[in-house]
């Protein structure tokens, strides 16, 4: 069973972050340990990494994230980090180069990666995007989507109370929120 089959059926908001880490540990074999650390990072640019590296035998994943991020987006991007330990190694940018250019390609707005991408942008700049999808989708996984969509569109709830529930940011709701995001996340390769 895969992450996302995993945590689909939850609906008692929020899923812990604790709760991914365990069961990435548990599917994954690219790393023993994984440790949080928040950093000095100008969260306009990027909001957080993932770097790997071995510690007295072990392999571990330090996931490091803007020290200024609320709760929500630190969340979130936690959450998208923990989902790149399971990529494959053609998803990561392996070199000191391969990373700033990353960084320039995700430094993009996420309507400009169409025309960055038929630009030339690399597998791994789309795929970090394509990543931020997929944390929304662990964080509010479709069993809580569903009973929570026709509140939404009742008018019973808005995108600001999913988000407290959820403790996601409020745009990633709105943007979940539409009719065809069940679509979208099934288009995701």
């Amino acid at each position: 069973m895969n992450i996302f089959e995993h945590f689909s059926c939850h609906t008692r908001l929020p899923i812990r972050i604790n709760a991914i880490r365990d069961h990435v540990l548990e599917e994954s074999k690219a790393a023993d340990v994984i440790a949080f650390h928040a950093a000095d990072l100008d969260p306009n640019h990027i909001r957080g990494f993932l770097h790997f590296f071995d510690e007295r035998g072990r392999k571990v994943a330090h996931i490091i994230f803007a020290r200024e991020l609320g709760r929500d987006w630190r969340r979130l991007v936690c959450c998208k980090e923990l989902i790149h330990i399971l990529d494959d190694d053609k998803s990561t940018a392996q070199t000191r180069e391969a990373v700033s250019s990353l960084i320039q390609q995700i430094s993009v707005p996420l309507f400009l990666q169409p025309a960055l991408q038929s630009a030339g942008a690399t597998f791994s700049g789309v795929h970090d995007y394509i990543g931020e999808l997929l944390a929304l989708s662990i964080l509010l996984p479709r069993d809580a989507y569903n009973l929570l969509k026709p509140l939404f569109d009742e008018g019973k709830i808005g995108s600001e109370d999913i988000a407290a529930l959820a403790q996601i940011p409020e745009t990633y709701v709105r943007f979940a929120m539409v009719d065809d995001w069940q679509k979208i996340l099934e288009s995701i390769p």
